[in-house]
């Protein structure tokens, strides 16, 4: 919150004109003791520089000083940015310059707040009115330089000063993280007018951080300086930022002396914004004048015949969770308060992928691995878990021991690769199963199979069929993790509520987790991770690091799992033999392993690897503290080397593949061709009995039911490194081979169907893995080509991934892919051609979608151009399927680049090509007809778009059915037609094939697709020109929910916010409704740099071209 520092303006005779915004470093100095020796620098400001200036000083939470740095920053600079916006809303404020004054932490505050407003996603940009910061001993940390141990010395520096010299737990890496990327973030803020400026002022004296004054006072040497000038400059360049030396310590850079450096800059600055704020103001806040499509006339129903028809067609509509039908309101003035809340952030929604359906319980999978039975040791471990993790047996207690029920849980299992992170997790999940109703386990190592098995938890649940839409179904997860109701018809009581737990195994990057961590609810999560940091970060704050076994744990491990008790002298070997493998579970398993396949004492097993170098696996063994070490010592446990020649070389393939999820029936095909790896397995029986090796090795495991095998880490790691080069290349070109045997291509005729996605979401976690083994040797100075088939399997797997609905996620497959192509020798050739094309149109597409409309037409420029010159003799072209495709998607850039004229006539071709094909079936017309009927509407051709829209409409309902559910392209048409019927005046039956649309979506693409905003934003205008304002707003919600979930929908975000801006003037809330129009201008001009025009120029028109044609 905000206080008042010194007498307001008004009180002392003046009236305000501007701000001044005091945020002092968090546990230092009062801004009431920013004094010098003639007295306060602020109090002189007001009585001689700006006396019609306002003072606050910015107040921190109580717990301020409990938290860490990573906790604390974070937070306040969110409720910094809220306190600013309820300034700067108040009558007597609203459109006053703000200037802000920060010293030491508190910079980093600030710096958050100005982020937030500016990145447009959090709040109204309230940088429209700040003029002016100064940072007081504030250091930066430029991502160009991005030098870690300097950011750790200075926050320890900080923290130090924080504390006043108390020893206490300084700074941890994600302290370190947060203030480097809070500065990192910083360098992107734009200045928001021409005379912003930032004031730096540096530390030119060293800070003793000793907590008694005269330590500090007589301190010596071995100070730091902790803001030199170096630490100081943001890098924004011009007369935007100035740099002054401030004469002090650390402690004492807050108490400017007045008349010196620091102050003059303050004055001119003061000076300088008093002077020209006030007109760049007023320009930038013009009045915005409603369109004529939201007068007051047109915003009442037409009769009360069409608002009754228009109540009864909302019955079946189920998108609320909370209720399945919409709740109607009366016009304005009955529905004003359901709109009066805080609009500039975007609301907290009841989610729109809440499922109506109630899960099915219980419902636990406990991931690709075998439970170890008997389980051994950790038992302390467990019951530590416990403390963290179980849920409160009675709620009513929990809360009457100021207890959260609802409050989530999590614990971080820490340690070295092989010491048993995994089966720990999995021995907790299966003992504690009967306390968590459902379990979840998800393999976090890859971002992308992490995607695929959180939204398959949706499936798991039952709360959806089968998904094509991967983003769609994770919405649909979260929003039953945050709210788990056993059933929905029910009330939300604690007995309703379903205990969950999830566990993430292999963090070992916590820049996955933010997309799939649950932001609240009644549930549990569980970390593995071998970062020792990953029990102390954004997410998690409880964990443990798992140290070894004991010795003599290691010796009873052992014999369980040999079933044989050591006595008498082999006792003596057995104890030696546990000592040398360090603790480490996974060695102590794979010894185990060799001495019940070669059936030995513990004495000879003790001889056998002295004798074979045991001495290396001691040295890595002990005191290592990485895994590198690990892996080269356990290499000789392992006797690698003795595999047999075909056992190593499926072992070789096995280790480049997803060791967690590797189907059989990818490693067993029938007539792969040629392998590189001459000894890999040409038979089954062949495979078999390597496959056999290796189980009784202990270096795979297998599970039956599931035809899977996996492998631990430590062991893929190691059969990895031990390769050479060449003979790494030779695996990774079979493994491939096999890939491309049993992968479910697709032709680009079933592009959108969904039969192969069970088959892909298989074998994807295998294809992913040797993507990212052959990228660097592709992308490498070695320039590596693989097979041409690569190309095709790398395009097909990116189309997979668009398919799904992860768009971002098809460029890296298929820009490899097109390097592939474009690498290979002979560009002449048919395979090489196709891969080069496909690769050109799938990024034609996807950019399309994620609105790089320039980037778009390039790509299929590319993909058309090639395609003409095809010839089936000298000087005819070659038409076919492809080539009408291509035309129908250039139609689709050159709409999306406003050249209507050329897309009509692109769509026209197309749709002739397909005619004249021997093969012609009229749903081949399901895409540029519908694409032709769009761009009459733009045209203003009504009549020919309805002719277009229905002929094509009735050929989907021949082929296969009313509204058919086959692909989303049913559902297109339907949102056309709806767009044609109501620029034509038929309202009604506009908002019915609208409502079709929305229905049709919701089966083909899920509730969280950017299509269902697109028609969400549609069903919204509806009914703000019927005037049921309450339901208006529940459709904007939902459209700003969906389009704010993608970065690369910015397009269709700013344009539902102007959407919501009229809502609110119609609702007679002009205040929010001025700051919501004018967040949508700033969406828009950051989109449109150089259209300069101001809010009152712009109409619903302008905000419509900033989204793709068939979005309007």
């Amino acid at each position: 919150m905000l206080a008042k520092l010194l007498p307001n303006a008004t009180e002392r005779g003046h009236s305000s004109s501007l701000q001044i915004i005091v945020v002092p470093a968090i546990g230092l100095a009062h801004p009431s003791e920013w004094v010098d020796l003639t007295g306060s620098w602020l109090q002189r400001l007001l009585e001689e520089v700006v006396p019609e200036a306002d003072i606050w000083e910015y107040k921190y939470g109580a717990d301020v000083q409990q938290g860490s740095f990573s906790q604390n920053v974070p937070g306040e600079g969110t409720r910094l940015l809220e306190a600013l916006h309820d300034h700067s809303g108040k009558k007597e404020y609203r459109e006053l310059p703000l200037i802000l004054i920060a010293h030491g932490t508190g910079g980093f505050v600030v710096k958050k707040a100005i982020r937030l407003s500016s990145d447009g996603q959090h709040a109204e940009p309230i940088m429209d009115v700040i003029f002016g910061v100064i940072f007081l001993g504030v250091p930066h940390f430029p991502k160009a330089t991005n030098d870690t141990e300097q950011a750790r010395g200075t926050l320890d520096q900080l923290l130090r000063c924080q504390y006043k010299g108390i020893k206490r737990t300084l700074s941890t890496v994600p302290d370190i993280k947060k203030m480097m990327e809070i500065c990192h973030d910083f360098e992107l803020v734009q200045p928001p007018n021409p005379r912003f400026q930032v004031i730096s002022a540096y530390e030119s004296r060293e800070t003793s951080t000793r907590q008694k004054m005269f330590s500090r006072l007589l301190g010596k040497g071995n100070n730091p300086v902790i803001t030199p000038r170096e630490l100081c400059e943001i890098g924004l360049g011009g007369d935007h930022e100035k740099i002054v030396d401030g004469e002090a310590d650390h402690f004492d850079i807050c108490k400017v002396r007045i008349g010196g450096p620091v102050y003059k800059k303050i004055v001119a600055l003061m000076e300088e914004v008093t002077r020209t704020a006030p007109g760049i103001i007023s320009d930038r806040f013009s009045r915005y004048m409603p369109p004529a499509a939201l007068d007051a006339g047109t915003l009442a129903t037409e009769s009360t015949a069409d608002m009754d028809e228009l109540r009864s067609m909302t019955q079946f509509l189920e998108l609320s969770s909370q209720s399945a039908t919409l709740p109607v309101s009366s016009p304005l003035g009955a529905t004003g308060g359901s709109t009066t809340g805080d609009f500039e952030i975007i609301p907290s929604l009841e989610p729109l992928e809440m499922s109506s359906r109630n899960p099915t319980l219980p419902c636990q999978f406990f991931g690709p691995h075998q439970r170890i039975e008997p389980f051994f040791g950790r038992d302390d471990t467990l019951k530590q878990i416990d403390d963290y993790l179980l849920p409160p047996v009675d709620p009513t207690v929990a809360q009457e021991a100021e207890q959260d029920p609802e409050q989530l849980r999590s614990f971080a299992i820490c340690g070295l690769g092989g010491m048993g992170k995994t089966a720990l997790a999995l021995e907790y999940a299966w003992t504690r199963r009967e306390h968590f109703e459902a379990i979840f386990w998800l393999t976090a190592d890859k971002d992308e199979i992490l995607a695929a098995e959180f939204a398959r938890i949706a499936y798991r649940l039952g709360l959806e069929d089968e998904s094509g839409d991967i983003a769609a179904s994770c919405g649909v997860v979260h929003g039953w993790l945050t709210n788990p109701m056993r059933n929905t018809a029910e009330p939300d009581s604690p007995e309703n509520k379903v205990n969950w737990l999830i566990i993430f195994d292999n963090v070992d990057n916590a820049d996955v987790l933010p997309d799939y961590w649950p932001k609240t609810g009644r549930g549990s999560v569980l970390v593995t991770s071998r970062d020792p940091w990953a029990r102390h970060n954004d997410f998690i704050q409880n964990g443990v690091d798992l140290p070894p076994l004991s010795t003599t744990e290691s010796a009873a491990m052992m014999q369980r799992l040999t079933h044989v008790s050591a006595g008498g002298s082999q006792q003596g070997a057995l104890l030696a033999i546990a000592e040398r493998l360090g603790g480490l579970p996974l060695a102590i398993n794979q010894m185990s392993g060799v001495f019940r396949q070669r059936k030995l004492t513990y004495t000879l097993l003790l001889r056998f690897y002295n004798e074979e170098g045991i001495e290396c696996l001691q040295e890595g063994s002990q005191g290592s503290s990485s895994d590198s070490h690990n892996v080269h010592s356990l290499a000789t446990l392992w006797a690698l080397d003795r595999l047999s020649p075909q056992t190593r070389a499926l072992l070789e393939v096995v280790c480049l593949l997803d060791p967690d999820n590797i189907p059989e029936e990818l490693l067993t095909v029938e007539d792969p061709g040629k392998m590189e790896l001459e000894e890999y397995p040409k038979t089954l029986n062949q495979y078999l009995n390597a496959r056999k090796e290796l189980i009784s090795s202990s270096l795979i495991t297998s599970n039956e039911e599931s035809g899977k095998i996996s492998l631990h880490r430590l062991i893929q790691e190691t059969a990895k490194r031990r390769m050479s080069k060449d003979h790494l290349i030779k695996a990774l070109r079979t493994a491939l081979r096999l890939l491309v045997s049993v992968w479910p291509f697709q032709s680009m005729v079933e592009h959108h169907f969904t039969a192969r996605f069970g088959k892909c979401e298989l074998l994807f976690p295998s294809l992913l893995r040797l993507k990212d083994g052959i990228e660097p040797l592709i992308r490498g100075p070695s320039a590596w080509c693989p097979d041409i088939q690569v190309a095709h399997l790398l395009n097909d797997a990116g189309w997979y991934m668009f398919e799904r609905g992860l768009i971002e996620e098809l460029k890296p497959f298929c820009s490899l892919a097109l390097v592939v192509g474009e690498r290979s020798e002979d560009s002449s050739d048919e395979e090489i051609s196709r891969a080069i094309r496909d690769s050109h149109s799938y990024l034609g597409i996807a950019t399309a979608e994620t609105n790089e409309h320039q980037l778009s037409m390039y790509h299929k420029r590319k993909w058309l151009d090639m395609l003409l010159e095809r010839e089936v003799a000298p000087g005819i072209p070659l038409e076919d399927y492809e080539l009408g495709y291509a035309y129908n998607e250039i139609g689709v850039a050159y709409a999306n680049n406003h050249l209507l004229d050329e897309a009509a006539e692109a769509f026209q071709r197309s749709i002739e090509i397909f005619h004249s094909l021997p093969e012609f079936e009229e749903t081949m017309l399901g895409w540029p007809e519908p694409n032709l009927g769009f761009i009459y509407w733009l045209q203003g051709k009504y009549e020919d778009a309805e002719k277009a829209l229905v002929e094509i409409l009735d050929i989907h309902a021949s082929a296969w059915g009313v509204d058919d559910t086959k692909s989303f392209k049913t559902g297109k048409i339907l949102y056309a037609m709806g767009n044609v019927l109501e620029a034509q005046g038929r309202l009604n039956e506009s908002f019915n094939f609208h409502t079709r649309c929305l229905e049709q979506y919701k089966v083909t693409l899920g509730v969280n697709h950017h299509r269902m905003g697109d028609v969400c934003h549609r069903m919204a205008r509806h009914f703000m020109r019927q005037g049921l304002y309450k339901e208006a707003d529940e459709y904007i919600n939902k459209a700003l929910k969906t389009f704010s979930s993608r970065p690369y929908l910015k397009n269709e975000l700013a344009r539902t916010m102007f959407l919501r801006g009229n809502l609110l003037r119609a609702l007679g809330d002009e205040r929010q409704a001025q700051r919501t129009l004018m967040q949508a201008c700033g969406y828009r001009k950051k989109l449109l740099p150089h259209d300069i025009r101001k809010l009152h120029e712009l109409g619903e028109k302008d905000f419509d071209l900033l989204v793709a044609f068939w979005s309007r």
